[in-house]
Order: structure tokens, then C-alpha cells, then sequence
């Protein structure tokens, strides 16, 4: 797991931030993930290719200064600080929106807004 960034703007409102597994197959395979504020309304942000979770830091922030949200920001396989995962059919859209909802799953949320940028978009669909 990474060091702490403590320059972040969103530093403050970090509650939680780790590795969960989310493979299905005998290979273990993890995504890491940051989770922001502790507000009822859950928000999951899902990155573009070759992008990783830090492209969202300007946008949690603005929605961090409403109590009412909770924002997870996570690498998908591959990027960031998350396993890379088999070759490229490892990385289907399928692939990744099923890795997001593991993770969902994993942190006990039965309802999300999902906001997508890109690759992240096909994946929410």
C-alpha cells in the first residue's frame, strides 16, 4: 500500500483506503481504492484508461464540501496501485465492471451514483 499523501486537499476527509481482492479465479488479483467523507450518498468514480484514481481529486472535493457524500475513487486493474491483471482480454469492459462491483459489494453499499470519465463510463453502463 502506498504512503499516505498528506499534501492532498483531500487528505482531511480520508476515512479509509486498501487493497480488496477481487478476483475470481485461484490468482489473486487486488484494486486498491481511497475512500473519502461519511455521508450517506454513496458516489463511485471509475477512471478512464490509463488513467488512475487521482484524476478525480478535483472533482471529490467539490462534492466533499456536501456533508451528504461519500466518494470512492479506485485503480482499476492495471493502473495505479492495483495488480495488473493476464493479458489485454483481462481488461474488457466486463472484466472492470465486474472488479467495481466486487469492490462495491466488499464495502457493504446496496446503492450507489456511479460517474464515469471515458473507459469509465462503458464500464457504469
Amino acid at each position: 500500500m502506498p504512503a499516505e499523501a498528506t499534501d492532498s486537499p483531500l487528505h482531511n476527509h480520508l476515512v479509509k483506503r486498501g487493497n480488496i481482492n477481487v478476483s475470481s479465479t485461484e490468482a489473486p488479483s487486488s484494486v486498491y481504492y481511497e475512500l473519502y467523507g461519511t455521508g450517506p450518498d454513496k458516489l463511485v468514480f471509475i477512471n478512464g484508461m490509463r488513467a488512475d484514481r487521482q484524476m478525480w481529486e478535483p472533482v471529490v472535493q467539490e462534492f466533499l464540501a456536501h456533508p451528504r457524500y461519500q466518494c470512492l475513487v479506485y485503480d482499476h486493474r492495471g493502473s495505479g496501485y492495483s495488480d495488473k491483471i493476464g493479458g489485454p482480454l483481462s481488461y474488457t469492459s466486463s472484466a472492470l465492471a465486474a472488479d467495481t462491483k466486487r469492490l462495491i459489494d466488499a464495502l457493504g453499499w446496496d446503492q450507489v451514483n456511479i460517474i464515469g470519465a471515458s473507459m469509465g463510463g462503458m464500464v457504469a453502463l
